[in-house]
């Protein structure tokens, strides 16, 4: 008989604590060493270092696992190897044997052996662990990381403390190393650039760059830089697109605006990340006196690096340290290529504001000699005569040379003479203060359309003033610039809070541009859902008057950006409004303005959208039919007519004869009769959107005539093959947003029928969860549980659900039920706990003679939320629950069955620690455990105590659970309760 697990553990604690000198590798250690979780155990609980000597010679750190991989499922798993771990707790204490074992070690790309080892590489004094730097360079090769990054990078500032920096730059170089672009063919196709890749997480790079490379640069001073910038120059190489020219272009100024930290410094790639590193790193150095700015501005601007960033850096270095290189900085601010280049605008307009006043007075009159001279005005109008087409004036080029002055001159504004400084004045006042003049191009937030007004000031405003300012005021059109929608915007905001000053006095809206229209009304919406109260009259005549307007006329000449191009935009907000104030059970609208809002609502259901376009570009692939409805004026209005018809069954309750008049259904509301009708010709309405409104609203339909409602069941959801179309429309619609009424399922007779011989035909993929098929089953359940469906009926629907329906369609009808018994507040009638038993036992029994059980998985599965409801007699529930488990070995929500367990194992430990049995050893990967060990702990606990049998079985789970490497259930067994 096998020995029990934590037996085995008591002897490796009793084999560790006689300690290695008398012990003997294979008589007392390797037959104690037989699964995964004894070997761990038995290398973790090694504390003394005498043990590596033995291990050493029995050769036990000879066989490092390589990585599992597993090619079907796409999956690599890489195994503890306990042994790196002793290795890394001994090292300092035996550095030279760790060194020796660690560089006799085979690289098998076992990443959480790297990670030990690197460890262990640390823990060594610096010269000795250096030797293992070739090691430590391919275990940053590795194509997986995890933690390995963060501990070589501690490794790299380890040799940089122990003087070894020639062992640091070269894992350094391996580690923060650019790689190419995985994609970048397909970018260079879309016309993107290229994008370096770090080994590792972006962000883990970014932890060695600011944590472990500055005391490299403190150590090794000009090699750090040059390696960082090595770097630097890979990712930029590795950047491009292409070769340009003879001048590498790397374009740092559009994705770093700006060398020192700078708001518009909103990219964080790779190169990004470098730039600063360089930047800090000669910042350091020269603070700390290890080198003067020459020296490092000569290695920054040498023929090694010639990208145009390098050269920003040096700027940037010469302006934060100006009197250590005087001459250099007068002799870059008067290149006349570093003046006229974009790319390095930024730095140099930088440098020229902070160090103007310190060139003597030649090198100032060469910058204001260039200024003076201005750009080449031939070449700007040839220029910009390609670009456009059209030929440049000379006022043209005045213009421009005006304003490429002015730009130039506000880069030191501060520091001009006198005399250019009222040449400035003078350049602003015809031309206005350039913004943000250092920078060749900057980035502003935009979150949305403009406002020439606020919302204060409309406030302030009369409404003949606002109605004014609205006629009148015209957008210029310009990027960002004020619109007429952002204008809208602010005014609806006014209106939603004074409805009543704005809906008084809504036919002045009349004649506005629609967007005002529109935004008067989103304004009116939003008060609605604020309970603001105002005057309706005028305000539905506005309405009338806006579906009197040719919908598509163009409204304006001057169309710009962000503004209703024509009236159908307006007509969506009516709808909207007008859904919003009907669907109140206290709606404010009064029950007088019936004929108003009837009229209104007619109008809009003619309206054209959704086209049959619409629907085969952005219905057919974005939206489903119901969404659909909801985003389009037509949609919606049919939407709004189901809510016109409650509102008004809700003011009929209120009248004396109610009752009788109820009673009539649609003959109290023919409007509403007529156009539900019309809409159902197929020749006059063929929309998939609308018929899916008809499919949502059955239920309300009902409720306001049966009569109708059953006499147009099967024009609302066709039941030919020719109409399949229009019945999914309608079906799908109903059956995953309807619940399953007793009322609505007297009418659907022959679809619920339809659909169930429809489930085995193939379906568009969707949401298993609310699938039309899953939300069909869920139905039938209800039925079933209310008696409305029996299983007993031969052919009948459930008998041919169960038939039909896939095996994850059935589970989840079963599912669903234990979903409903959890969620259902006090107890279940007895009838139903009686009924849905029958259910069970029906299901299972199929289990068991089926020949595929796999097919019958799910279903089995299900049970667990069943028993996890606690609803159902805890003696039933636990005696079904362990004969699925001996069927499927699974079950589910596993952690809600195991708290269940837990509840109930007091009162009957032996099941209960029989079905925990099952669930741990059906979980083969062991993640599930991780859950539940709490509960099972609770299990395991009552069993022991009650002795006998769920003792013994309590025990032997124990020691199993153990051999799977989950210690925490050792305490168990040394309970008092369970000493003998």
């Amino acid at each position: 008989m096998k020995e029990p697990f934590f037996d085995r553990l008591a002897r490796i604690d009793d084999v560790v604590k006689r300690g290695p000198a008398i012990c003997d590798l294979e008589r007392d250690v390797d037959p104690l060493l037989q699964e995964e979780a004894s070997v761990r155990y038995f290398y973790s609980s090694l504390r003394d270092v005498r043990w590596l000597d033995l291990l050493i010679r029995g050769g036990r750190f000879s066989r490092v696992p390589p990585p599992h991989i597993d090619p079907e499922r796409g999956v690599v798993s890489f195994p503890i190897w306990p042994q790196s771990g002793y290795l890394a707790r001994v090292a300092q204490s035996r550095p030279e044997e760790v060194a020796d074992v660690i560089s006799c070690l085979p690289d098998v790309g076992n990443v959480l052996v790297y990670e030990d080892l690197a460890d262990a590489a640390t823990a060594m004094p610096a010269e000795l662990s250096a030797k293992l730097t070739e090691k430590a360079v391919s275990w940053a090769k590795s194509s997986h990381q995890f933690l390995l990054p963060r501990k070589l990078g501690i490794l790299v500032e380890h040799f940089a403390r122990g003087g070894q920096v020639d062992a640091a730059l070269r894992l350094t170089r391996t580690l923060l190393e650019a790689l190419p672009d995985p994609k970048s063919r397909q970018r260079v196709k879309e016309h993107l650039s290229p994008q370096p890749t770090p080994r590792f997480d972006q962000w883990e790079y970014k932890e060695i760059l600011d944590k472990n490379v500055p005391e490299l640069v403190k150590v090794a001073g000009t090699r750090a830089i040059e390696l960082l910038c090595d770097l630097l120059g890979s990712a930029l190489q590795y950047s491009r697109r292409e070769a340009i020219g003879t001048l590498p272009l790397d374009y740092s100024w559009i994705w770093r605006p700006s060398i020192e930290d700078h708001p518009q410094n909103r990219h964080h790639g790779l190169r990004d990340l470098l730039v600063t590193s360089v930047r800090d790193a000669c910042k350091s150095l020269i603070r700390a006196r290890s080198i003067n700015v020459v020296n490092l501005i000569g290695i920054l601007e040498s023929d090694r690096y010639p990208w145009p960033v390098f050269q920003r850096i040096a700027l940037h270095l010469l302006r934060l340290f100006p009197h250590s290189a005087l001459d250099l900085i007068a002799q870059r601010l008067t290149n006349r290529a570093l003046f006229d280049g974009a790319a390095y605008q930024h730095e140099y307009a930088m440098l020229l504001n902070d160090c103007f006043g310190l060139l003597p007075d030649q090198q100032q009159k060469i910058i204001l000699g260039w200024i003076e001279e201005g750009p080449n005005l031939e070449e700007f109008k040839k220029r910009e005569e390609e670009f456009t087409g059209v030929p440049q004036t000379d006022d043209d080029a005045d213009r421009y040379r005006k304003g490429w002055q002015r730009l130039r001159l506000a880069w030191f504004k501060e520091a001009l003479p006198r005399e250019w400084k009222d040449r400035y004045e003078e350049l602003v006042a015809e031309g206005g203060e350039p913004e943000h003049p250092a920078f060749p191009s900057y980035s502003r937030s935009w979150v949305g359309p403009a406002s020439p007004k606020s919302a204060d000031e409309l406030q302030n405003m009369t409404l003949p003033e606002v109605v004014s300012f609205l006629r009148t005021w015209k957008p210029s059109g310009e990027p960002m610039a004020p619109s007429r929608e952002g204008l809208g915007r602010v005014l609806s905001s006014v209106v939603s809070e004074r409805p009543h000053v704005f809906s008084d006095e809504a036919a002045r809206f009349q004649e506005l541009h629609p967007t005002y229209v529109r935004a008067l009304l989103v304004g009116l919406r939003d008060a609605v859902g604020k309970d603001k109260a105002f005057t309706w009259k005028p305000v539905l005549g506005l309405c009338n008057w806006v579906l009197e307007q040719k919908r598509d006329m163009q409204v304006t000449e001057d169309n710009g950006r962000d503004e209703d191009p024509h009236w159908g935009w307006t007509r969506k907000a009516i709808v909207d409004f007008l859904s919003l104030a009907l669907k109140e059970d206290e709606s404010p609208l009064t029950y007088e303005y019936r004929e108003e809002v009837w009229r209104v609502l007619q109008t809009l259901t003619e309206d054209p959208e959704p086209t049959p376009e619409y629907e085969a570009e952005s219905g057919g692939t974005d939206l489903d039919p119901i969404t659909a409805s909801f985003n389009t004026t037509r949609g919606a209005a049919m939407h709004a007519v189901i809510r016109y018809a409650l509102w008004v069954r809700r003011h009929l309750k209120k009248e004396p004869d109610s009752e009788e008049r109820l009673a009539r259904g649609f003959g109290e509301m023919r409007e509403v009769q007529h156009v539900l009708e019309t809409r159902l010709n197929t020749s006059v309405e063929s929309s998939l959107a609308i018929r899916a409104v008809y499919g949502q609203s059955f239920p309300w339909l009902v409720s306001l005539d049966s009569t109708w409602s059953h006499e147009n069941a099967n024009r609302i959801f066709p039941l030919s093959e020719k109409e399949r179309p229009l019945w999914h429309a309608a079906w799908d619609t109903y059956v995953t947003h309807c619940y399953a009424y007793n009322y609505v399922f007297e009418a659907l007779q022959d679809q619920y029928a339809l659909a169930i011989d429809r489930l085995d035909e193939p379906s568009e993929e969707t949401d298993e969860y609310e699938s039309p098929q899953v939300r069909l089953g869920q139905h039938l359940m209800v039925f079933y549980w209310r008696g409305r469906l029996s299983l007993d009926e031969p052919n009948g629907f459930l008998s041919r659900f169960w038939e039909k329906a896939s095996p994850a369609v059935r589970g989840s009808a079963l599912e669903f039920v234990g979903r409903s018994l959890r969620n259902t507040e006090g107890d279940v009638a007895t009838e139903v706990l009686d009924c849905l038993k029958q259910l069970w036992k029906t299901r299972f029994s199929e289990a068991q003679t089926a020949s595929n059980r796999q097919e019958n998985l799910s279903e089995m599965r299900a049970f667990g939320s069943w028993f996890a409801s606690g609803k159902i007699d805890d003696e039933w529930a636990i005696k079904q629950l362990l004969e699925t488990l001996r069927l499927m070995k699974k079950t589910d929500p596993v952690h809600l069955v195991v708290d269940r367990l837990a509840a109930i194992s007091e009162k009957m430990p032996l099941e209960a620690v029989q079905c925990l049995e099952y669930l741990a050893k059906g979980d083969e990967e062991g993640w599930s455990i991780h859950g539940w060990i709490e509960e099972a702990q609770t299990i395991l606990s009552n069993a022991l105590q009650c002795g006998g049998k769920p003792a013994e079985l309590a025990r032997a789970l124990i020691h199993h659970l153990g051999s799977r490497g989950y210690l925490q259930f050792r305490p168990l067994l040394n309970e008092r309760f369970n000493a003998n």
